[in-house]
């Protein structure tokens, strides 16, 4: 039952659905061309060059269980008895699911696994803490598992 575990030093941003503007050629018909979020596209980069030193040598099969745990930076506007209490679950956007829309499609790019449909449990944690930090953990499910 191989598994994946790594921790990085990373604030996650949402995955945001592409961008669209009409272009105009001098000569045909104008079409609408779809491109990604700039913005987007800069953050799966970044993931993908900390996620690089955790990428297994072949792509897990099967069913897999992905976990992430999410921690953003305490709001400047966050109160010092809530800073106190330590890690706190945040109810903020981004939303979870786009979360796990970014994170899932840099691991399947990076060969974590062959497709993220293999993913049969998932589950995204997020909270507000003092450091900014992903960290993920991907098992292989077998019948005992499960």
């Amino acid at each position: 039952m191989p598994t994946i575990s790594f921790s990085i030093p990373f604030t996650v941003g949402a995955k945001q659905g592409d961008r669209s503007r009409v272009v105009t050629p001098r000569i045909g018909k104008p079409f609408v061309r779809h491109y990604p979020d700039p913005k987007t596209k800069r953050n799966a980069q970044a993931l993908k060059v900390l996620c690089l030193p955790y990428v297994p040598a072949k792509p897990l099969k099967g069913p897999l269980r992905l976990e992430m745990f999410v921690n953003y930076p305490w709001r400047e506007s966050e109160s010092e008895r809530n800073r106190a209490r330590g890690e706190i679950p945040k109810d903020t956007k981004p939303d979870a699911d786009n979360i796990a829309k970014q994170v899932c499609d840099v691991l399947e790019a990076m060969g974590f696994f062959v497709n993220d449909s293999q993913i049969a449990h998932l589950e995204v944690y997020k909270a507000w803490a003092d450091k900014p930090s992903l960290l993920v953990g991907i098992t292989e499910l077998t019948q005992e598992t499960g």
